[in-house]
This record gives C-alpha cells, sequence and structure tokens, in this order.
C-alpha cells in the first residue's frame, strides 16, 4: 500500500482472469510465471500462472491441481512504482508485512510464497503454522523449507 496524503492507497489488487488474457499490470514472479490464486473446494489457495498455458496450478491435497477461474495478483496503484518484493524466509517462518493471499479452513493467513523446483520458478503457498511453503509441480505439491515470501515494500 502507498501513503497518500493522510490515508493508503491499496497497490495491489486480485483480478479476475478473463479469457486467459494475462493483464499488462500482472505480478511476475519469473520466467513468465505469475502471482494467481483459485478457490479448491472452500479455500482459497495461491499458486502459479504461467504465460501461454489455459490454467491456475495450485498445490493441494499433496498435488498440483488445476484451476480454471483464476484471479490473478495486478499492480493497481498509479502512478506510485512497485511496492513489493520477495524476502527469503525458512522453516515456517513469515517476513513482516506479508501479502497475505487467503484465510485458510482452519482461520489462519496463507500467504504468497515462491521458490525454485526443478530449477523452475514456482509460486505457491505458506500456511501459518506449517514449518513449509507448498509449490505446484509435476503433478505434485512439493513442500520446501527454504522459501521466498512475497512483501509488501514501504515507501513514504
Amino acid at each position: 500500500m502507498a501513503k497518500v496524503e493522510g490515508g493508503y492507497q491499496m497497490t495491489l489488487s486480485w483480478v479476475p482472469l478473463h479469457e486467459k488474457h494475462l493483464p499488462s499490470n500482472a505480478v511476475c514472479a519469473g520466467d513468465n510465471v505469475y502471482v494467481g490464486r483459485g478457490m479448491m473446494g472452500s479455500e482459497m489457495v495461491p499458486g502459479k500462472y504461467v504465460q501461454g498455458h489455459s490454467t491456475l496450478y495450485v498445490p493441494y491435497g499433496g498435488q498440483e491441481v488445476s484451476v480454471h477461474h483464476p484471479e490473478i495478483l495486478c499492480v493497481t496503484g498509479q502512478g506510485y512504482g512497485q511496492f513489493y518484493t520477495w524476502e527469503f524466509a525458512r522453516d515456517g517462518n513469515v517476513p513482516n508485512s506479508s501479502v497475505c493471499a487467503a484465510i485458510a479452513g482452519d482461520g489462519n493467513p496463507v500467504f504468497v510464497a515462491r521458490g525454485r523446483v526443478q530449477g523452475e520458478v514456482c509460486v505457491g503457498k505458506m500456511h501459518a503454522g506449517h514449518n513449509s511453503a507448498y509449490f505446484p509441480w509435476g503433478g505434485q505439491e512439493i513442500p520446501m523449507r527454504e522459501y521466498e515470501v512475497l512483501v509488501w515494500r514501504k515507501k513514504n
């Protein structure tokens, strides 16, 4: 969020993906992989949207699962620059000011995580209370003890 006069402007928003047209202001995690989220049952789960693919991939129930009506995280603050960055974390820790993607069924926050699986950039979830982040890759949900978390970067 950006400080504006006496208030704040939200600089990131979840935007529904329409007809597989990736918004030009989508948050890129690297290598044409973008931050998205989608519904799995009654829970919203963050995952990776790979440009050119027709689906979002999320880690869920031990598997890599396709979600066909995702939301894409986009930069929506106008004229204020980039207010996010990726910070290293491990063993279930989450940096201050982390971007929350959803609230899990157990009431804990779920944060946007990034990692490399077999050399490829992946976006997944860091579920508060777990000691690993989880990434969708190769049909499986891959746990990783070292990962990065998307965080707000403060600017005045």
